[in-house]
Formats: structure tokens, sequence, C-alpha cells
């Protein structure tokens, strides 16, 4: 090559390094591990706040007794709210779920002044917090939600602490709460005035209120009630839990009062590993009263498994027009305190069809039918106890008018100390 050519070569090539380290030096060819300039203003610079998108989940938190909380505050863990009502107001129209944590204290409403707790669709209150956040203990943190009423109140729109929305779903829960029912004429805990769809109760101590006719525990629609402890106030008539869904675990309980029914299944039911306690009447107490410990009344199937009720002095479980569907009663623990009158019953069954089998009873009555058509009675456990003129199992079929169709099945039950083991009539 001669040396012109190899210099025009070398200039050659030159140039082209010139260009080439131009060009990876212009932003658009920059390298994408590096920091990216934005103009996007929704973005977020300080990843310690909170995203500004709406649709995202939330949550709130509430201490009455936080020396820096006000209603006025974020809702933040270092400044929280001091009312689960303002935190309520805050979660209005929610999209997506939100939760507002409540720390230990005492919480007051009042029913007839307008203060009430409303949970919509997509609110969820859980209660049982340290102060500090800390830990979360029920027991141990207390959240107390009391109801002040002292007036008014109908069956139909009782004085309450807490009303769940209609609309509520799955979305709205209530957990860890310390419930006191106020007073007035009607009182309860929980309630709700619509059919829901299955708002979830879980985990509260509830406290019957101080109403002069009838008190609640829970009185909703469609939920799921499950591992709950509800209290009856021992003065007038007491219903401790009344829902339709899934009602479980929980333990109801109170000495005898003018009426009592620990729980009460609406529409499709399943009623399952509850305990209703009632305590041994103590001798200044009437034994008049009437106590059912499970009760179901209307359309719909209902299934009532692995309960226990001890201590009622009518019906341990009681099903009544549930015709066409057919009630499953299956191991059940009943037992009764009441030796005096001998009035107790296990299992009553009117106008219903139903699967009774391997429940343990202890009353002055096993089982008691009446026009349940093909209903089928077995392997059940059935000890009267010899008190007064007592059955094992009896079965009236009506001879005319309103018979439910077929001939009841009564097979392998165990019966011993009654007096008539089994009778149809």
């Amino acid at each position: 090559m001669s040396i012109t050519r190899f210099k025009t070569w070398l200039l050659c090539c030159f140039c082209i390094f010139i260009v080439i380290g131009c060009s990876d030096n212009s932003p658009s060819t920059r390298s994408a591990g590096g920091p990216q300039p934005t103009d996007d203003p929704n973005t977020n610079t300080n990843p310690s706040e909170p995203s500004p998108n709406p649709s995202e989940q939330q949550d709130l938190y509430v201490s009455v007794d936080n020396p820096v909380a006000s209603d006025s505050n974020s809702g933040g863990k270092t400044t929280p709210l001091q009312t689960i009502q303002a935190a309520m107001a805050k979660l209005a129209g929610a999209t997506v779920p939100m939760t507002v944590h409540v720390a230990i204290g005492s919480y007051h409403v009042n029913y007839q002044t307008g203060t009430v707790i409303r949970l919509a669709k997509n609110m969820s209150l859980k209660g049982g917090y340290a102060l500090d956040w800390s830990d979360r203990n029920p027991i141990s943190y207390a959240t107390k939600i009391i109801d002040d009423s002292t007036t008014g109140g109908s069956y139909a729109d009782p004085n309450r602490v807490i009303e769940i929305d209609p609309l509520a779903t799955n979305t709205s829960v209530i957990d860890g709460f310390e419930i006191h029912a106020g007073g007035g004429e009607y009182s309860v805990g929980i309630f709700s005035m619509g059919p829901n769809e299955g708002a979830i109760i879980n985990a509260n101590t509830i406290y019957a209120g101080r109403a002069n006719l009838i008190s609640w525990g829970i009185r909703v629609g469609d939920s799921s009630v499950t591992e709950n402890r509800v209290y009856g106030n021992n003065l007038t008539d007491f219903y401790g839990i009344e829902a339709s869904g899934l009602i479980q675990t929980n333990t109801v309980q109170s000495q005898r009062t003018v009426k009592f029914i620990g729980i009460t299944g609406r529409r499709s039911s399943m009623i399952s590993q509850n305990k209703v306690l009632v305590d041994i009447i103590p001798p200044t107490v009437s034994t008049t009263s009437n106590g059912i410990g499970i009760y179901h009344s209307g359309c719909c199937s209902v299934n009532i498994q692995n309960n226990t009720v001890t201590g009622t002095n009518m019906h341990g479980i009681y099903i009544i027009y549930a015709d066409p569907y057919v009630a499953t009663i299956s191991g059940n623990t009943i037992s009764n305190s009441n030796s005096s009158t001998c009035s107790t019953t296990g299992i009553s069954i009117i106008q219903s069809r139903a699967a009774i089998n391997s429940n343990n009873i202890q009353c002055a009555q096993g089982v008691y039918g009446e026009n349940i058509g093909d209903s089928t009675i077995s392997n059940n456990n059935i000890q009267c106890g010899n008190r007064g003129s007592s059955y094992g199992i009896r079965v009236w079929v009506p001879e005319n008018g309103g018979k439910l169709a077929g001939t009841p099945s009564v097979t392998n039950n165990t019966i011993s100390a009654c007096q008539t083991p089994v009778s149809t009539l």
C-alpha cells in the first residue's frame, strides 16, 4: 500500500471513530440503567407517602386515648383519628376494601342522637391493638364500643352499636371488639336492616343491652358469624345470635331470662360447633322462663351440626315449618339442668322433614316430632334420667289436614332411663 493510500485510510478511520463517539453520548441512546427524567405529575417522588391513586387499598388508624389523636388528622399511625365515626366518613364510597384499625380504649355511640357506627361495603373494622400499634390482642387490648342510648328503639328499629349496610359483602368485616348494647325498649349490639351478602362478624365479645323488652347480641342477614362470645343481661328477653348464612364456633351464654333463644337461624343456615350455655338457675330466679338453644323457622335449608346446648328448659333444638326442605341435625350434644319440671325436649321438629342422627341427648324427652313426613331418626344416644313421664322418641302423625307425605323411620337408636322408649301416635 502506498503512503498516500495509507494516510487516506487512517483519516477515514479517525472520522468514523469521532462519529461513533458522538452517537454514544447522545441522549437518545443513553444507557437504560441510568436515571430517567420524567415530567409525569403523578409520580410519587417520596416513597414514604401513600400513592394518590384512590383505587389502591388504604388503612386508617383510630385511637381515642392517643394524645395526638384528632378527627382532623389524616388517620395514619402517627396521626390517628380520635373517633371511629370520623374514619367511616373518610371511607365513604370506597370502591376497594379498606380497613380501620382501632386501638385500646372506650368508644361511645348513641343511636338516639345519630352517632351510631355504620359499616358499608368495602369497609372493615378491626380492634384489639396496643396504643402504639406494636401488637394486636383483643383480650389484652380491649377495644370497647358502648351505646349510651337509654330511651327509644323498636322491634324493627332497635337501638344499636354497629349497623351494617344492606349491600355489605365479605369485604365488610367486624373483628376483635368488645361491644356493649344500650338501653331503651329494644337494643342490639350488631344490626342489619337488610339481607347482606356475606359480611364477616368474627371474634367479638358482645354484651346484650339493658333494654326493657328485648335485647339481642347480633341480629343480621346473610353473614358469616364466627368465634364470637355473646352474653345475656339476665333481665329481659334475650336473643343471642339471629342470622342466616354461616353461624359457627360462637358461644352464647346467659342465666335464664323471661325468654331465651341462643341462636336463631333465618333462611338458609349452617349452624355448627357453637356452644349455647344457660347457667343453672339460682334459687332467687323464676323457673317459668321459655328457653330454646337453637331455633329455625320457615323456608330454606338448615344444617345444625356438632353444637353443644346445655341448661335450656323447653327445647335444645327446635325446627318448625321448614318443609319442603330437609333439616339436617347431627352430632349435637344436648343436656338439661331443669330436673324439677322435666319439660325439656332435646330436639323438637314441627311440620318439617329432618334427618336426625348421631346426637347425644340427656333431657326429659329425647326427640319429639309432629307431622314430620318421611323424616329419619337414627343412631342417637338418648338418656331420659327417669324424670316423670319421659319419652325417648315420640312421633305424632296427623290423620288428616296438612299431613306431610311419608312415614318416619326410627332405627338404631340407643335409649335408656326413659319410661317410654318410643311412642308413635
